[in-house]
């Protein structure tokens, strides 16, 4: 899970390369942004997991 880093420093150089207008302050928010999308992700993902094995618990091979 190195996404959010890596957004960050990439967001962190085009501000230094004057690609984008824009503080550093915003690219670690669209950072925080990131990282609080991914966490959303997993626990989604978690809570589906645990939805189907609870639904295919009874079955027997």
């Amino acid at each position: 899970m190195y996404f959010p880093p890596i957004t960050l420093l990439i967001l962190i150089r085009l501000t230094r390369l004057y690609i984008l207008t824009s503080s550093i302050n915003f690219a670690t928010g669209i950072d925080v942004i990131v990282l609080i999308l991914l966490v959303a992700a997993a626990v989604a993902l978690f809570i589906a997991g645990n939805h189907w094995l609870k639904v295919h618990e009874n079955f027997e091979y």
